[in-house]
């Protein structure tokens, strides 16, 4: 969900800076500049890539914290596999959410009152903690390095301050679509290896053999009902006789 809302984003933000970029050559009457603009983002290249990564995981961190903070989510998994760059972060992740696979496991046949399925809810809160303190630590690097990138591509941009200002603000546009369909392009890779992970952990369905019905009736059992009553039959008349004579020797 989150990186569809993003790509539905970043594709809006792309669309308006192509229109932005088509008006801007249009009532200029710029015949072609992409010559100029090629050479510039070459020269940028690393620098627009490497911002747009660290944007794209900055925004997957703190839609973490997000997911975290929220008390809805206390028990359910986190999507690991969004790009983080961080190792230890992305391992306490993924044992978080083993963790919590095996305790909704033990869910189908154990209470929460269970002593074993208590210690191991008392892992997962300490899982838990670890994970949005290790945020909080990813988010300042993070900051950090794209501060630095940003400094360098600002002392590349200083070289173009002679460059005609027409020319200037085209490449600008130029650099910021090159950004947007990095970040497009990144958020659609991670959409794709999320979705082939998901498809990978997927559990077969198990197959249950059809019930077998038995023709005949368990109860009551016919043949043996018909023989209590033909015994029944043939005593009640003796019966009967017997007790007659009996009455008569009495009287």
């Amino acid at each position: 969900q989150f990186l569809s809302t993003r790509l539905s984003v970043i594709s809006s933000e792309l669309t308006r800076i192509e229109a932005q970029l088509e008006e801007y050559k249009r009532t200029r009457q710029i015949a072609d500049l992409d010559e100029v603009a090629n050479t510039y983002q070459q020269t940028g290249l690393v620098y627009q890539q490497q911002v747009a990564e660290l944007e794209s995981e900055l925004d997957v961190l703190n839609f973490m914290g997000e997911q975290l903070a929220n008390p809805a989510n206390r028990y359910t998994m986190i999507p690991g596999n969004m790009g983080i760059s961080d190792n230890t972060l992305a391992m306490l992740i993924q044992d978080y959410n083993d963790r919590i696979a095996h305790r909704n496991l033990m869910l189908q046949t154990a209470t929460l009152e269970n002593p074993v399925v208590q210690q191991e809810t008392e892992l997962i809160d300490q899982k838990r903690q670890s994970i949005k303190e290790g945020i909080v630590q990813a988010r300042q690097s993070i900051s950090m390095r794209k501060e630095f990138v940003l400094k360098q591509q600002q002392q590349y941009d200083s070289r173009l301050a002679a460059v005609p200002e027409t020319e200037r603000c085209y490449m600008e546009l130029c650099r910021d679509k090159e950004t947007k369909e990095e970040q497009y392009l990144y958020l659609i890779e991670k959409q794709e290896e999320n979705a082939m992970l998901l498809a990978s952990d997927a559990v077969p369905a198990k197959i249950v053999d059809h019930a077998q019905l038995n023709p005949f009736p368990v109860a009551p059992k016919i043949k043996l009902t018909l023989v209590k009553v033909f015994c029944i039959g043939m005593l009640l008349p003796f019966l009967v006789f017997f007790f007659g004579y009996f009455r008569k020797e009495l009287l």
